[in-house]
């Protein structure tokens, strides 16, 4: 594997990813994901990648914010410590 493909590979990631603050930045597709809090069942995400404009969501379990490229839906979240995370699934469009 040559050292553009290896990049590439290191630069995407499953499309639903389970994240921790703190840890990070997690790809979840192409998008780069940082979870900044989480705070009972509402989590503050960074998110940029390519095509995307750096973004703060923020979101409990069901929302989906459409970004410019992506649509980025958080699927859990559970904030009790020391177990805290946060679910996010993208998909294109």
């Amino acid at each position: 594997m040559s050292p553009s493909q290896r990049a590439s590979v290191a630069r995407t990631g499953p499309a639903t990813q389970k994240l921790r603050p703190g840890h990070g930045p997690v790809y979840v597709t192409d998008l780069q994901v940082v979870v900044a809090s989480v705070q009972g069942r509402t989590a503050l995400l960074q998110v940029t990648g390519p095509g995307e404009a750096f973004r703060i969501v923020k979101g409990e379990p069901g929302t989906s914010v459409r970004l410019t490229r992506h649509t980025l839906t958080v699927v859990e979240v559970t904030g009790a410590r020391p177990a805290d995370h946060v679910t996010v699934t993208v998909r294109p469009g």
